[in-house]
């Protein structure tokens, strides 16, 4: 006997075998979306479901790089700027860019400069004054500034230099406007004992100004029982058996004891205090004790290292200078 199918069981059987299918399928669509739907980014965002919010679709790379992207930060943390608006002191490594300072002005570089050789016309300051890192200028006030007579004459002329002897005027000087006029009195003293001019090369006031006196081709003159020929002879006015030497008469001494040392190719063990070659208490205890301290041979020393060029004030402005000290 044949076997005859119920009516509709055909049907019933294909819709199970297409729904077993469709669930199959479902089952195998349907999870990878529900679980990228739930899951945290590694930025910290939930990317939503649906087609748009699919890892590596085109939407969502598009805002996972925007929400991701920050200023550029320095290696501290702080926000880096622009070098050329950036204000700092030194070169700085900021996120790969150097950072500098503005650039420094002209007299950043004076350390370079030439060595100046201008005579200072303000009194009161020494008349040493600094030339960059080179040589020290040493300005001079020429004679005819101070001095009320004519040139002199009859000098005896040296031959060579060959020490360098220090003095004192044994006069004490209290204000410094009145050292132009000691000076013209020493002058005329040294005169009236037949000397052709005042006895010193070169003098130094309180203030530590220089002046010109007898040429430094003659040779000097004393009272004492030493022969000064062959002698650089500067003199500080004073007395300093009674009063210390200013600050700013041994700056001028060093200046002018170092500029004597190179020009006339000497020792340092040539410099001398009067009182070392006579009997004298010249130039004063006090100076003495300075010019024989080392603070006073590593001042020459420092100065003949450098070297030191001397220049002379003249005409006007050397008679404004004195007549300004004298005021």
């Amino acid at each position: 006997m044949a076997h005859i199918n119920a009516p509709g069981g055909e049907d019933k059987g294909r819709r199970r075998f297409l729904g077993a299918v469709a669930a199959g399928i479902a089952a195998l669509i349907g999870w990878p979306v529900i679980r990228s739907a739930t899951r945290d980014d590694s930025t910290g965002s939930t990317l939503a479901g649906g087609p748009s919010s699919t890892a590596g679709g085109p939407s969502s790379s598009s805002a996972a790089t925007s929400s991701s992207t920050v200023s550029p930060q320095s290696t501290t943390g702080a926000t880096a700027t622009s070098p050329a608006t950036t204000s700092t002191t030194s070169g700085t490594e900021v996120a790969g860019t150097t950072v500098t300072s503005a650039p420094p002005s002209s007299s950043a570089t004076a350390g370079t400069a030439s060595p100046s050789t201008t005579k200072s016309s303000e009194p009161g300051t020494t008349s040493t004054t600094l030339g960059g890192r080179g040589t020290l200028a040493l300005a001079v006030v020429e004679k005819a500034a101070w001095s009320e007579t004519p040139d002199a004459s009859g000098f005896r002329v040296q031959d060579q230099i060959r020490a360098i002897t220090i003095h004192h005027t044994a006069v004490a000087l209290v204000a410094n406007r009145d050292a132009p006029a000691r000076f013209r009195q020493h002058e005329a003293y040294h005169r009236s004992q037949g000397w052709p001019d005042i006895a010193y090369h070169l003098l130094i006031d309180r203030e530590g100004n220089v002046y010109e006196g007898r040429p430094l081709w003659a040779i000097g003159d004393t009272f004492t029982n030493y022969d000064p020929t062959g002698h650089f002879l500067p003199a500080l006015e004073g007395d300093f058996d009674s009063q210390e030497p200013s600050a700013a008469q041994t700056e001028a001494l060093a200046s002018v004891t170092a500029w004597a040392v190179n020009h006339y190719g000497l020792e340092l063990d040539v410099i001398a205090g009067h009182r070392d070659l006579a009997a004298t208490s010249c130039p004063g205890s006090r100076l003495y004790s300075f010019i024989t301290s080392r603070e006073f041979t590593n001042a020459v020393a420092a100065r003949t290292a450098r070297g030191v060029e001397l220049t002379y004030l003249t005409g006007t402005a050397a008679a404004e200078l004195v007549e300004s000290i004298e005021a």
